[in-house]
């Protein structure tokens, strides 16, 4: 009986100031995108409450996730400078 078997691998070259740089950005995107993540479900399903009728619920479901999305270059270039 013959047995073969085969492995792909692949590597990336990543410098370590890179890496520091994405910790600092993702520390600091994690709390806000999580809560971004819950208002965006939340509209989904038509369950957002908010305090005195504001306009969150309002919002589209689109722009909470351009929002999310506009988040990350704001915080990497933030990294960055630190």
């Amino acid at each position: 009986m013959c047995l073969a078997r085969t492995a792909v691998f692949y590597g990336l070259s990543v410098k370590a100031r890179t890496l520091v740089v994405a910790a600092k950005a993702h520390h600091r995107l994690l709390s806000p995108l999580l809560a971004l993540d819950l208002i965006s479900r939340r509209v989904a399903l038509g369950k957002l409450a908010t305090v005195n009728g504001a306009g969150a619920q309002r919002v589209p479901i689109e722009v909470w996730s351009l929002v999310s999305k506009e988040l990350y270059p704001i915080e990497l270039k933030k990294a960055r400078t630190l």
